[in-house]
């Protein structure tokens, strides 16, 4: 392995929503930044550690 290497460290999701439903308000940048946050609070590493983060939709 070298530093070129992707490596997947952690994961989280959003909770499921219902149409016009408790999380119909939030801006979805907002949602990603939660999730982002888990995700490294799971994994244990600072933000700074982190060159690049890829978030989907399913």
């Amino acid at each position: 392995m070298n530093d070129l290497d992707p490596v997947i460290v952690s994961l989280a999701r959003t909770p499921f929503g219902r149409l016009r439903g408790g999380l119909s308000s939030m801006v979805a940048a907002d949602l990603g930044a939660h999730v982002i946050r888990a995700a490294l609070e799971r994994a244990g590493i600072p933000g700074e550690q982190v060159d690049q983060v890829i978030l989907g939709t399913v």
